[in-house]
């Protein structure tokens, strides 16, 4: 029964970051693909550098720009 719960505990935390990224406003397109492939393979480390490499400001900045078309 411990194994069970350690290994459900162990699958959600492989799988959180890639429910981050996918979340996340900050890439959109082939460059959160990239993302999510690099957090299947690296799980946290990959997502700690997205939060760290990819700039907080560019969602912000993508809204403006689709506020502006319309």
């Amino acid at each position: 029964m411990y194994s069970l719960v350690l290994l459900i505990v162990a699958v959600c935390a492989y799988l959180m970051p890639i429910g981050m990224i996918i979340r996340s406003r900050r890439t959109v397109g082939h460059e959160k693909n990239l993302w999510l492939i690099a957090a299947l393979i690296f799980s946290w480390v990959a997502l700690l550098l997205y939060l760290t490499v990819v700039p907080k400001h560019r969602a912000a900045q993508q809204t403006k720009a689709k506020q502006r078309r319309h």
